[in-house]
């Protein structure tokens, strides 16, 4: 609105410096034509700019509801990943302290087979000199008795009892001796394999551990990614939440100041298949409702989206005034121009603009270079949002199109 005004305000003076004070009733009657023109002009453009921004409005209110979704889930995934990262730090603590005892355990066993070991080989080293004793003894007490004073002398024969006495005493304490080293044998095969079973126990509790680190680095990453989508989205959510204020309010100020409710039946002199199209290319987005699967409803484009691989020029479908040219937000570059009897066309979109505001243009002229969808970065190529008004409402451009 504020642009037509811009556009229209200079000729109204100009009428009055030309016409002067002699030609006051030609002047009162230019003036009163001029603003009905001025008028007629101004809630056109309102209008449409009414539309686009209720439209844009509903489009933005659909954002807010898919990002409030999107944060509600991303919210609830960061709450997992705090519970799933204290139960890996508690998996942690128990399996180093697990870890911990049985490193103790092994070291404990390891001093007790060192101990073991040390008195069976003791053993085993007293019961062969002790063997060794008997065998001599034994071999002693027997060459004995083929000594001649054997025969004549008593007290030779108490010795031989007493030798043998010890003899045996010797043979029963080697027994013990060999059963005692068999009980330690026995023991230390025993913490052998115990000592076995807890290394093995170790390793895989060293394994766990490792991999609950591992778990844990890649929760702590995921966290971090995570609380920076939060953050993303919320700001996101902070400038929709914004935008749709600042629309909600420009819709306000249209609705009570622009005079936008005029007649809607001005003759329509326009035939269906017989505009040119404004770029070569596919439609890839068509007009009226479409479903959105991401957000589960409905939305209504008010115009078409076409794709063009190799097209560098944007043009005028018919002849006409320039009414905007500028940066539209959701629309990138924008150009809409005024065709008269009530219809615009509108180019989005646009990576460079060639014509300006109150430029009038011919049917054809290029008035701008193609770009990409600021809202969907999907599309690769060039990108043209056209649409086309005839009074009030939006019409399918493809039924004009030929």
């Amino acid at each position: 609105m504020g642009v037509a005004l811009r556009f229209m305000a200079p000729y109204y003076f100009i009428e009055r410096r030309d016409y002067g004070m002699g030609s006051a009733s030609m002047e009162k009657k230019l003036i009163f034509s001029f603003i009905i023109f001025i008028s007629l002009n101004v809630s056109n453009f309102a209008q449409k700019m009414y539309n686009e921004n209720k439209s844009r409005l509903e489009t933005i209110k659909l954002e807010l509801e898919k990002k409030n979704s999107e944060l509600k889930e991303y919210n609830q995934k960061y709450e997992k990943l705090l519970i799933d990262m204290q139960k890996l730090k508690s998996n942690e603590k128990n399996i180093s302290e697990k870890r911990k005892n049985i490193t103790l355990m092994m070291e404990k066993i390891k001093k007790e087979m060192d101990e073991v070991r040390n008195k069976y080989n003791m053993l085993k080293e007293s019961y062969t000199k002790l063997q060794n004793e008997i065998n001599n003894d034994i071999t002693s007490l027997y060459l004995s008795k083929f000594s001649i004073s054997y025969f004549y002398r008593t007290d030779k024969i108490i010795v031989d009892m007493i030798k043998r006495n010890m003899i045996i005493n010797k043979s029963t304490y080697a027994k013990a001796i060999n059963n005692k080293s068999e009980i330690f044998s026995k023991n230390l095969t025993k913490l052998s394999i115990n000592r076995e079973k807890y290394s093995k126990e170790i390793n895989i509790a060293s394994k766990n551990l490792e991999e609950n680190r591992k778990e844990l680095k890649k929760n702590e990453k995921e966290l971090y990614l995570t609380d920076a989508k939060l953050k993303e989205l919320q700001s996101e959510i902070e400038e929709l939440n914004r935008t749709a204020r600042n629309l909600s309010n420009l819709i306000k100020k249209i609705e009570k100041t622009a005079p936008y409710k005029t007649n809607t039946t001005l003759s329509i002199n326009l035939e269906k298949k017989s505009l040119p199209w404004p770029m070569d290319g596919v439609v890839v987005k068509k007009f009226g409702k479409e479903y959105i699967d991401k957000l589960k409803t409905w939305v209504i484009n008010d115009g078409i989206k076409i794709k063009s691989d190799n097209a560098d020029s944007v043009r005028a479908v018919m002849s006409g005034k320039v009414v905007y040219s500028g940066e539209f937000r959701g629309f990138g570059n924008l150009v809409i121009i005024d065709h008269g009897e009530n219809i615009f066309s509108t180019y989005g979109f646009l990576n460079q603009i060639y014509v300006s505001n109150a430029e009038d243009v011919a049917a054809g002229v290029v008035i701008g270079k193609p770009g990409t969808d600021p809202r969907d970065l999907s599309l690769k190529g060039n990108v043209l949002y056209f649409e086309i008004r005839k009074g009030e409402a939006a019409v399918d451009p493809l039924d004009y199109l030929r």
